[in-house]
């Protein structure tokens, strides 16, 4: 309670990174808050990576999520895995 309405003292550091290309999928959630995203987190995570694997396609980096406000407070959630360059110069692609 000592710390209540004092912000933290933590330092943040913005960098700059090279692009890369995910693969993503999307779904609703109802709120944000954990009990409403982790369900549907969880079950787009499954079903990019098994997309994925089906293609033969293996993910070179760890998986991103992100999320959209939408209209009447429902959110958007984004699940993505980084393709290797493979499939960025001509390899296998495929709508997943």
């Amino acid at each position: 309670m000592e710390d209540e309405g004092v912000m933290p003292n933590h330092e943040v550091t913005i960098k700059s990174i090279p692009p890369v290309r995910l693969a993503v999928f999307m779904g609703g959630a109802a709120r944000f808050e954990p009990a409403s995203i982790s369900p549907v987190i969880g079950v787009l995570y499954e079903q990019l990576y098994a997309q994925l694997a089906a293609a033969g396609i293996t993910p070179t980096g760890p998986g991103v999520a992100y999320y959209e406000m939408l209209d009447g407070g429902r959110i958007l959630v984004h699940v993505g895995a980084q393709l290797p360059a493979s499939v960025l110069n001509g390899g296998p692609r495929r709508s997943v």
